[in-house]
């Protein structure tokens, strides 16, 4: 057995032959969506039979940066894929033999702290109503016009990547918010729930 013990002098943690460890936590991480699907995001409301957008019918001017800046100013919670593999039992006399079948991933749910003048309402909305608008009854004439590809980073505290998901295929189903309470003092938080082709992790080395 390798030789463990605590590295105390400088708070690291614990040390052995191989290498040393410290605990992985939560509350550090990252969200972001690939640049290029955030160009061209409409607001919510957009009437898609018009020819020519007006810079007016853009989120924040069409400036995907801006957007993808509020994205990581105001996520505060987020699950990480998980893919259960369905199985196929095959029986041969007295005897099962299971094997592996269609891989089923589950949908991931964000929270996002609804900032004043922050725009993550109309950010959140206007990405939604790219699969469906609501508003105008109509849905996309093409997948790349509202799927997205999805990067979640975690790190240590000291800001060292330690893992990323790449997402690939995302988009909005569900988008919930709080009910207005004239005796409430929480904070707002906007929840939306997406669902995703497929997930790919990447461990740092």
């Amino acid at each position: 057995m390798a030789n463990i013990k605590s590295q105390r002098p400088n708070g690291i943690g614990i040390s052995s032959a191989i290498g040393t460890y410290e605990p992985a936590t939560s509350k550090f991480f990252t969200i972001t969506v690939n640049q290029t699907d955030l160009q061209d995001l409409k607001v919510s409301d957009y009437d898609y039979a018009k020819d020519t957008p007006a810079t007016s019918d853009y989120i924040l001017n069409n400036d995907a940066s801006k957007v993808q800046e509020v994205l990581l100013v105001t996520c505060k919670k987020c699950t990480v894929p998980k893919c259960d593999i369905n199985q196929i039992e095959i029986k041969r006399g007295n005897d099962i033999y299971k094997y592996p079948g269609m891989p089923v991933w589950n949908d991931i749910t964000c929270e996002f702290n609804d900032f004043i003048n922050s725009n993550i309402r109309e950010i959140l909305y206007a990405w939604k109503a790219e699969a469906y608008s609501t508003t105008v009854k109509c849905g996309p004439t093409s997948p790349a016009d509202y799927k997205k590809t999805i990067t979640l980073k975690q790190y240590t505290s000291y800001n060292r990547c330690i893992g990323t998901w790449v997402i690939t295929g995302a988009w909005i189903k569900e988008l919930s918010e709080p009910d207005l309470d004239v005796e409430s003092d929480d904070a707002r938080v906007i929840s939306i729930t997406f669902v995703y082709d497929y997930a790919d992790y990447i461990p740092e080395r």
